[in-house]
């Protein structure tokens, strides 16, 4: 996604795109949010928001904003990313974050003791976004656990295509979100999600 040497002759077009990081609790989906600020530290519009809970989980969402420019296509993609709660007595609260969102990417967790509430959260993810079809890219958080699961495990007990006839994407994409030196697929997950997105809404 960085910024091509073309000027645009015509001003760009601003297109806003909503991206979602859904999970179980306690997965990650804030580290990777903070990893994406530092990541596109540059790109930043705002500093973005966190509402916590007392006890520093996500009570309501993380949101910040990004600003990415397309000059080959005379366009200005303003992302806005957020996170929902991950806690269950939240579980209204999710739905309604998750309105007019464009694409979501799903954390889960590597721990196979996990597995029962990756699988719970990623149904409930799929029902509320049911009507707007939206894409759902998969990152599994937490590849540094001495116990990971294992891609074909997860894969099999998440239902995931075991074929990819695209061979462009990961399924899953792995992360260690926490590791700031070696986060793994962070940015490349938000990456991908971000351009399938604006392919979708110019086509």
């Amino acid at each position: 996604m960085e910024d091509l040497d073309t000027q645009p002759i015509f001003k760009p077009k601003y297109i806003p795109i909503k991206i979602m990081y859904w999970g179980p609790g306690e997965v990650g989906k804030t580290t990777n949010f903070e990893c994406l600020k530092r990541k596109f530290a540059t790109k930043l519009v705002s500093k973005g928001i966190s509402i916590e809970t007392t006890d520093k989980r996500t009570l309501w969402c993380d949101s910040v904003t990004f600003e990415f420019q397309f000059p080959s296509i005379n366009c200005v993609v303003q992302a806005i990313v957020s996170t929902t709660t991950g806690q269950e007595r939240f579980l209204a609260t999710r739905e309604y974050v998750l309105e007019n969102a464009d694409g979501a990417v799903f954390v889960a967790d590597s721990d196979p003791k996990k597995m029962a509430s990756n699988c719970r959260s990623f149904e409930e993810l799929k029902s509320f976004s049911q009507k707007s079809q939206i894409p759902i890219y998969i990152l599994l958080n937490k590849r540094d656990l001495p116990n990971a699961i294992s891609i074909n495990e997860f894969v099999t007990q998440m239902g995931l295509p075991t074929q990819n006839p695209t061979k462009l994407l990961k399924i899953p994409y792995e992360s260690t979100a926490n590791d700031t030196k070696n986060p793994g697929d962070v940015s490349r997950i938000f990456s991908d999600l971000l351009v399938e997105v604006l392919r979708r809404k110019l086509t």
